[in-house]
């Protein structure tokens, strides 16, 4: 098994896998950038004048350069190819569903009014000509569709994390340009550079009312500086834990993803970072996805193992399949090097590229640091372990319900009081989570924890469910045709495959008797504003533990 690099770096409000590459003009962090207050004035200044050319001619190429295009480019409201079509609808029941999940408090009220006034900041928009038509939406990501027999198809995309790479190539030079400053460089949100004893304190560059930078349509009081986000949000230690990238892909599109997209907008019950086709409205977007990228990049160079990353490595070393993955019911989009793209330049010409562009050293940034926040020690990372409970056999859990504003709890069982092994060798144990369906269009989601029984102390953190997406066409035409919206009504989230043997060890379980799951309602915020009914939540299929032998 490989094995994670030792740990050098321990804080007490976290565990970091530390990478370090060593090469000039590295893109710094937005702590190590805003030491400098001429990097913050240009940024407010690129922001501010890519916000102007949103009022520019449409057909122009000024436009092509404003926010609100590049926004567009990830996804839209309105009518036009891959567009989502549902603006007014959704808004609507959105609004509703809270009113009726809201108790007699005047915050949890609120909280509709604050709903309703996002919605209210986006218009629906036609894409103005021909360029826009085919860069609009482009943007591969997990789906849902409906097929012709009616039922959900959930849909990894793995080619997610390059196209990212290159939408922030062209769109960091075009706020360079828009900056006048030629040195100009797009830093990365390291979410716990800002962790307090209270959770992630939004940085305060994005909390400067009046600077264009600040977006008014975020979760209640975080741009007030009077609430946090769960250091839970920002772990990657699912993802680190994979070595195959199709499973690393599909975890970190999720967390911690699509849990920051959830945290910073309102538990992606409505817009701007809730919603897809307007995340890109707010400028905390781009250094969030920056920081995804840098995650990926530690990952690679971990993989990589001093190797050269190029195309060819690529080819060779991100294109295996994984059993895993193959075992739930989930449809893959495999990396396709020769799949073509269209974005926009710095001048608002039309440029196309190839994925394989994505592995190229033009288009590779080269981070200032690439240690990782996983919550855990390096030592107790799945790749290090073997699970304590062997190659056992695999179990099962079907047809739960976890509803409401309260804690569930569920466990395996095993009756006969000595789980059967399948053979001696050293293995580790996957927890996979299935057919995951929200019911009555929740507002708060749900966070997973192994617990031992004994020693209810002894507590490790699994996942959040990401809502990010959820109900969302996102360009899918075949989605919206069958009348779905961007409602988190009776839809399909995608499955969810987990190493646990580092958290069975974690909380001292040698036997499948020793430990239950936990589900802990959350928005994934120290001070919550949300409500939720009995009858709403998460209905999930089968919840199951496997185990595979380590060769």
């Amino acid at each position: 098994m490989k094995k994670v690099l030792s740990l050098s770096v321990i804080s007490l409000l976290g565990f970091y896998l530390p990478l370090h590459t060593t090469h000039a003009a590295q893109v710094p962090s937005l702590k190590t950038f805003s030491q400098d207050p001429k990097n913050v004035d240009a940024l407010y200044k690129a922001f501010e004048e890519m916000r102007k050319a949103g009022s520019a001619d449409p057909t122009s190429l000024t436009y092509r350069t404003s926010l609100e295009y590049w926004a567009n480019i990830h996804g839209y409201y309105g009518n036009g190819p891959r567009a989502n079509s549902k603006l007014k609808e959704t808004k609507k029941q959105v609004v509703d569903d809270c009113l009726n999940n809201a108790g007699a408090t005047s915050e949890e009220r609120k909280l509709c009014t604050d709903f309703e006034r996002a919605y209210d900041s986006i218009k629906e928009q036609t894409p103005p000509d021909a360029v826009a038509q085919k860069v609009w939406a482009t943007c591969p990501h997990s789906h849902n569709f409906v097929d012709e027999y009616g039922e959900t198809i959930r849909v990894i995309d793995a080619n997610f994390l390059p196209w990212h790479r290159l939408y922030l190539h062209y769109f960091e030079r075009t706020l360079r340009k828009a900056s006048q400053n030629s040195e100009l460089q797009l830093p990365y949100w390291k979410y716990d550079d800002s962790l307090t004893q209270q959770g992630i304190l939004l940085p305060e560059i994005f909390r400067m009312s009046g600077k264009s930078t600040y977006d008014a349509y975020r979760t209640s009081n975080l741009n007030k500086g009077r609430n946090f986000i769960l250091p839970e949000a920002i772990s990657a230690r699912e993802a680190m834990n994979f070595d195959n990238f199709y499973s690393f892909s599909k975890m970190l599109e999720g967390q911690p993803h699509g849990a920051m997209h959830c945290a910073v907008g309102m538990n992606c019950n409505a817009p701007h970072m809730g919603q897809v086709p307007a995340a890109g409205n707010d400028p905390i977007f781009y250094l969030h996805h920056r920081n995804i990228d840098r995650i990926w990049q530690a990952w690679m160079v971990k993989k990589a193992a001093g190797k050269t990353i190029d195309v060819e490595w690529a080819k060779k070393e991100l294109t295996q399949l994984d059993p895993l993955l193959q075992a739930t019911k989930t449809k893959l989009i495999p990396l396709d090097f020769d799949q073509k793209y269209i974005f926009v330049d710095e001048n608002g010409q039309e440029v196309v590229r190839t994925l394989a562009d994505a592995f190229k050293p033009e288009f590779m940034p080269d981070y200032q640091e690439l240690d990782v926040y996983t919550g855990a020690e390096p030592k107790l990372m799945a790749s290090n372990l073997n699970s304590p409970l062997g190659n056992h056999a695999a179990l099962h859990l079907d047809r739960i319900n976890i509803l409401g504003n309260k804690k569930s709890t569920v466990a395996f069982v095993d009756e006969t009081g000595k789980l059967q092994l399948q053979n001696a060798k050293p293995a580790q144990s996957y927890l996979l989570i299935q057919n995951i369906e929200l019911i009555n269009s929740p507002q708060m989601t749900y966070a997973v924890y192994m617990v031992n029984k004994k020693d209810l102390s002894k507590k490790s953190y699994l996942t959040t469910f990401s809502f990010f997406g959820a109900g969302d066409s996102h360009g899918h035409d075949e989605f919206v045709a069958h009348g779905h919206t961007a409602v988190r009504k009776n839809v399909m989230l995608n499955d969810i495959s987990l190493m646990v043997s580092d958290n069975l060890t974690e909380i001292g379980a040698k036997h499948i008797n020793d430990f239950e799951l936990i589900f802990e309602p959350t928005d994934l915020t120290a001070h919550p504003s949300g409500a939720q009914t009995e009858n709403s939540g998460i209905k999930i299929g089968q919840i199951s533990l496997i185990s595979q032998a380590v060769e």
